[in-house]
């Protein structure tokens, strides 16, 4: 430290001083730099990543009052996802996160986990699990009798496959 304010306060350095000075110097020159070409690689990573991934990803936005369905894990299989739902969206606490009514809690959730829902697809969902979890003998005579109705299931259940990517 006495190196430093000798050299500020312009007094004559010897050899060895002048050394240390310079040593100090050019040490603290070396590490701006490499701080600097550090941060520049990790600056053109991110850029190249970004040219790489954001053309593929949507940005999606929901806003408080919005049906949407939730991946979350079936009952059977912890490992193993579905779309469940449609539940109320609460409010947006980031940009990426909402926390989002499952009816008995409210749950925070990201939004890669969250999917957009319309009306008619809410409807439908709810027509299907209806017919899914029946039990009665009248609903099970009309699935049996009647095309039209085993039709109109069928083609829900793919008109939900399709509107979910």
């Amino acid at each position: 430290m006495h190196i430093l304010s000798d050299v500020f306060l312009n007094k004559d350095l010897s050899g060895e001083t002048s050394f240390q000075y310079h040593y100090g110097m050019d040490l603290h020159n070396r590490i701006r730099k490499g701080r600097q070409l550090a941060q520049d690689s990790v600056r053109d990573s991110v850029d190249e990543s970004r040219l790489r991934h954001e053309p593929k990803s949507k940005l999606k936005h929901f806003v408080p009052g919005n049906e949407v369905l939730v991946l979350l894990p079936t009952s059977d299989n912890k490992l193993v996802l579905s779309y469940k739902g449609p539940y109320k969206v609460v409010e947006k606490r980031t940009s990426v996160v909402y926390l989002v009514d499952l009816g008995d809690r409210k749950c925070t959730f990201h939004v890669n986990l969250l999917r957009n829902i319309s009306v008619a697809l809410t409807l439908l969902l709810l027509v299907i699990t209806w017919l899914e979890l029946t039990t009665h003998a009248l609903v099970r005579h009309l699935l049996v009798r009647h095309h039209f109705v085993i039709r109109l299931y069928f083609l829900s259940v793919r008109l939900v496959q399709l509107s979910l990517p």
